[in-house]
């Protein structure tokens, strides 16, 4: 699977900063009941075609759990309002389920130390969704490990798209989506 992502951040520098840490998730492990058994597996995905819209940036791979952009030059100061937009390509491992295949999306990473005041995401797909998806569909947000949807995240599912909202969100949570489907 293949998962191209674009990212339009709206950025309030109330002291100059050289820039922004931008953290990608490479690593996520899932734990899944199957047939009445258990089975956790670690899934490692590959970043490639990182474009962060002329701006200057450098990548920082030393982890095995996230690729680190920071953008922004060493040289120089941003304050006030600054836009940055971020696309790449997240290539997926196959799921090594053989029972049914599953929707797994951190749409937010909990890596911000700052508090976002409008966090918005939309997902489309090339391929229809099952229809069961939108009663199937659990959002986990909150700090990490979160169980529930601790932000009162507001989601809608369609056949072809995800979308989702929310304000406030505070330094270090994250939201998550997740919806076992079947397999195929």
């Amino acid at each position: 699977n293949v998962w191209r992502v674009k990212d339009h951040m709206k950025v309030v520098f109330n002291e100059s900063r050289h820039g922004i840490y931008f953290y990608i998730r490479t690593a996520f492990f899932l734990d899944n009941n199957i047939n009445g058994g258990s089975a956790k597996y670690n899934y490692s995905m590959v970043v490639d075609s990182i474009d962060v819209g002329g701006e200057e940036y450098s990548l920082d791979e030393s982890t095995d759990d996230y690729v680190l952009v920071k953008i922004g030059d060493e040289d120089e100061y941003v304050s006030g309002d600054h836009e940055y937009n971020i696309s790449y390509v997240l290539r997926v491992p196959d799921d090594r389920y053989d029972v049914s295949d599953y929707l797994y999306a951190t749409v937010l990473p909990d890596d911000w130390n700052t508090s976002i005041g409008h966090f918005q995401f939309v997902l489309t797909f090339e391929k229809t969704l099952p229809e069961y998806l939108p009663q199937t569909l659990r959002v986990f947000s909150g700090p990490y490990g979160s169980i529930g949807n601790d932000l009162h995240i507001d989601v809608k599912a369609d056949r072809k798209s995800i979308t989702g909202c929310t304000v406030d969100v505070p330094p270090f949570n994250a939201i998550t989506l997740f919806s076992e489907m079947e397999n195929g």
